[in-house]
């Protein structure tokens, strides 16, 4: 999934748990209910992205 397009997307209660998303991109993306747990997120781009607070899991290192 690296470096993969999820712009505009709705992500609702998927789990992205231990995937490669360096370098995706989730611009204007609504995202809620989501887990990340140990996946990397290096160069991810949230702009204008919608995330829900219960989108961030424990120790998901955020970088915009």
């Amino acid at each position: 999934m690296r470096e993969a397009n999820f712009s505009k997307a709705r992500c609702y209660r998927t789990v992205f748990s231990g995937a490669n998303l360096r370098g995706a991109r989730f611009e204007g993306a609504e995202l809620s209910s989501n887990r990340f747990d140990g996946a990397d997120l290096r160069d991810v781009d949230f702009r204008e992205g919608r995330l829900r607070l219960e989108t961030v899991s424990a120790g998901m290192p955020l970088r915009s």
